[in-house]
C-alpha cells in the first residue's frame, strides 16, 4: 500500500450557504489516527466556487487540491477508502439519534452532497412547509397548530386533531363518555377553516369530511401543546413523581416521618404525604392506631375499596394448628410477596398490629429495585438482570381445595408509561423501565420445562445473587411491630419476612388487607397538588448517597473477605457496560452517552 506523507491536509472541509459543513477524511495508512488539517472555502480559491453555489467538490477536484503529485498516491491507497463526515445543525443531530439514524451518513462518496436527516416516508408529516418532525413538535409544544398563520394544513395528522376534540357534542359534559366512534372518522377528513378566537388564546377549526356536518372543534393553548405527547391527560404527571430505592441506612432519615392515625384519617394533606411515600419508597409506618379489628380496614378504604380474595377482605395472622399457610405458624418467614400465584396481584398490603408481647417476631422488609440497581454493578450483572426479565416462573397455591397458578418473570419492564426519576439509584435508566418485581420462593409450582439447562444455569446463579443481596444485613429494614402499629408497603416491590417467635412467650395478632395498584394511583392523582413537592435538591440527593460503591456488599454476596476474589473483578469497568437490554438497537451516539451518563455516577 501506497504510503501518503504525514504532512499532506488529509481533510477538506466544505461549507455551503445553509451553514453545512463536510468533513472529507481521507484516512493514510499509519496506525495511530493523525489530528486532521481543515482547508476552508475562504482559505482555499479553488473551492470557493463550490461552496457559493452550495455544491460539493467532487472525488477528482479533492485530488486536485491535494496536488498532482499524490494524485497515484489517493487512487491506489487513500482513494477506495475515503469517509464521509457531514456536521448538522443541533436539531438535526438530535433527530438523527431519536431516529437511530446515525449509520444514513456513511458509505457515501466524496463529492455527493449530505442528505437532509431522515423524516418520515409520509408527505402529511412533512407539511407544506417542509418543517422537520422536531420543529413541528416544538411548535405544538407551544400551543401553535399550523405553521403560518395563512396556512390550513395542520402540524399534526387531521385524524389525530379531530379525534382530540372534546365539545359537549363529541364527550358527553355529564358522564364524559364520547357520543361516537373513533372509527367513524373519515381517512379523507381535513381542515375547511382556520381562525382565532377574539382572545387570541384559542384556534376555531372548520372541519371538511367531518363525522358530524358543519362541526367546529376550539383548542386552547394547554390541549394543542399535549397533541403530540403520547399520555396527553395530565393525570399522567403523577408518573413523572421520582421514586427511591433505599436501604436500611437510608430508608431511616429525618423526611421518613411516621404517620399519625388520626391524621391520616382526618387530615387530607397528611394522606396526600402518605401517599407520597408509598409512591417514593413503597413503604410507609403508621402509628397510634386502635387495637380494633376494624381499623385496617378503615385505613384501606381510606384510600380505596378493599381488595377481595379468597382470604376474604380482611384476614388475620395468628399462630394456629394444622395452619394452611406459613404465615399462621411461629416458623421463621423468608422473603416474599404475597399472592403472585394470581392474574393480579395485590397492589398494597396492610398489616395492622393488634397485639403483640411475644419474643422474636420481627418484621423485615427490603426493597427489590435497591437490589437490582447493586446487581446491575456487579460482574456479569446485565447479563442476569436480562435473565431474570426472560425465563418466567410459575407460582401455585394448591391447598384446601383452593387452586391458583401464574407465571411471571422475576423482573417485569413497565408498559409504556412515562418515565420516573430515580432517587439513591446508580443506574436511574434501568430502574425507570421496571414496573413489578415478583419474588415468593415459598409459593413456587414448578420451572418451564422447556427452558434449556444452560438458561437455567444461569437463572439459579441469577436467582441466588438476587437472595443474598436482599438477605444482605444493610438492605433489611428490620422493625419489631408494636401494638397499634400498621405497615402499609407495595406488594410488587417491597419484599417482606418475619423472623420466628415464640409461642409461649406472649400472644401475636395482626390482621392484614390488601389494595388493588390502580386504586392507589387514582386516589394518588386526586391529591397530587397536596404532595410535597420534590425540589432539584432532593432530585439530585442520588449522586451523594451513591458515589461510593457498596465494595463490602460484593465481598458477602461471593463469600466474604476469605472468598479470594478481587474487589475489582466483581465489578466491570462502567466504561464498558451498556445497558443493552433496554434497547438492543442502540446506535453509537446513544452508547457514547450511556457511556458518559456511567462516567457522571
Amino acid at each position: 500500500m501506497a504510503r501518503i506523507p504525514r504532512s499532506n491536509p488529509l481533510v477538506v472541509r466544505k461549507r455551503t450557504q445553509d451553514g453545512i459543513a463536510f468533513n472529507f477524511t481521507l484516512p493514510t495508512a499509519r496506525p495511530r489516527r493523525q489530528r486532521a488539517r481543515f482547508l476552508f472555502p475562504e482559505d482555499n480559491p479553488s473551492t470557493a466556487k463550490s461552496s457559493q453555489d452550495g455544491t460539493a467538490a467532487d472525488g477528482d477536484q479533492v485530488a486536485e487540491e491535494l496536488g498532482n503529485e499524490e494524485t497515484s498516491q489517493l487512487d491506489a491507497a487513500v482513494k477506495p477508502k475515503l469517509r464521509y463526515h457531514s456536521i448538522w445543525t443541533k436539531d438535526q443531530h438530535r433527530e438523527a439519534v431519536n431516529n437511530r439514524s446515525n449509520n444514513y451518513s456513511k458509505n457515501f462518496k466524496v463529492g455527493i452532497q449530505a442528505p437532509n436527516p431522515p423524516r418520515s416516508s409520509s408527505s402529511s408529516d412533512h407539511g407544506a412547509e417542509g418543517l422537520t418532525q422536531s420543529h413541528k413538535e416544538k411548535l405544538v409544544a407551544k400551543g401553535q397548530l399550523f405553521p403560518s398563520a395563512d396556512s390550513t394544513e395542520p402540524l399534526v395528522s387531521p385524524i389525530l386533531l379531530r379525534e382530540a376534540c372534546k365539545c359537549d357534542i363529541c364527550v358527553d359534559p355529564s358522564d364524559r363518555q364520547r357520543n361516537y366512534e373513533y372509527s367513524d372518522i373519515p381517512t379523507n377528513i381535513h381542515v375547511a377553516t382556520a381562525s382565532k378566537s377574539f382572545d387570541g388564546e384559542k384556534t376555531i377549526i372548520g372541519w371538511g369530511n367531518d363525522v358530524q356536518p358543519n362541526h367546529f372543534s376550539v383548542f386552547d393553548q394547554a390541549t394543542t401543546s399535549r397533541l403530540l405527547k403520547p399520555f396527553r391527560n395530565p393525570a399522567w404527571q403523577m408518573y413523572e413523581r421520582p421514586r427511591k430505592v433505599w436501604t436500611r441506612k437510608t430508608f431511616r432519615t429525618a423526611e421518613n416521618v411516621r404517620i399519625d392515625f388520626n391524621d391520616y384519617m382526618s387530615n387530607e394533606e397528611t394522606l396526600a404525604r402518605t401517599l407520597h411515600l408509598l409512591w417514593r419508597d413503597g413503604l410507609v409506618f403508621l402509628d397510634g392506631v386502635p387495637e380494633a379489628e376494624e381499623s385496617v380496614q378503615n385505613i384501606v378504604t381510606r384510600i380505596g375499596p378493599l381488595q377481595n380474595t379468597f382470604y376474604g377482605n380482611t384476614w388475620d395472622v395468628k399462630s394456629k394448628p394444622q395452619a394452611k399457610n406459613v404465615a399462621y405458624t411461629s416458623k421463621h418467614l423468608g422473603f416474599h410477596m404475597d399472592l403472585l400465584y394470581m392474574k393480579d396481584p395485590p397492589g398494597l398490603q396492610f398489616l395492622h398490629c393488634v397485639h403483640n408481647t411475644c419474643e422474636g417476631g420481627e418484621s423485615r422488609f427490603a426493597d427489590t429495585l435497591k437490589a437490582i440497581d447493586i446487581m446491575y454493578r456487579m460482574h456479569n450483572g446485565p447479563e442476569m438482570i436480562q435473565t431474570l426479565m426472560d425465563v418466567p416462573v410459575r407460582y401455585e397455591y394448591d391447598n384446601d381445595n383452593f387452586f391458583y397458578s401464574d407465571t411471571k418473570p422475576t423482573i417485569m419492564t413497565r408498559n409504556p408509561t412515562p418515565r420516573q426519576n430515580v432517587l439513591h439509584a446508580r443506574n436511574q435508566d434501568l430502574i425507570s423501565q421496571i414496573e413489578h418485581v415478583y419474588w415468593s420462593p415459598p409459593f413456587v409450582g414448578n420451572l418451564d420445562s422447556s427452558i434449556p439447562h444452560s438458561t437455567l444455569e444461569k437463572f439459579i446463579r441469577a436467582s441466588a445473587i438476587f437472595s443474598k443481596l436482599l438477605n444482605h444485613v444493610e438492605n433489611v429494614l428490620t422493625e419489631k411491630m408494636d401494638s397499634g402499629t400498621c405497615v402499609i408497603f407495595d406488594n410488587q416491590r417491597v419484599v417482606h419476612a418475619r423472623n420466628s417467635f415464640d409461642l409461649n412467650s406472649g400472644k401475636r395478632w395482626l390482621r392484614g388487607a390488601y389494595l388493588g395498584h390502580q386504586d392507589f394511583v387514582s386516589k394518588a392523582v386526586s391529591l397530587m397538588s397536596l404532595m410535597p413537592q420534590v425540589t432539584t435538591a432532593q432530585q439530585g440527593e442520588h449522586t451523594r448517597e451513591i458515589a461510593r460503591p457498596e465494595w463490602h456488599i460484593y465481598k458477602d454476596v461471593y463469600g466474604g473477605g476469605d472468598s479470594g476474589v478481587d474487589c475489582d473483578d466483581l465489578v466491570e469497568n462502567p466504561v464498558r457496560k451498556i445497558p443493552y437490554y433496554i434497547d438492543e438497537k442502540t446506535e453509537r451516539g446513544s452508547r457514547r452517552a450511556a457511556r458518559a451518563k456511567e462516567l457522571a455516577h
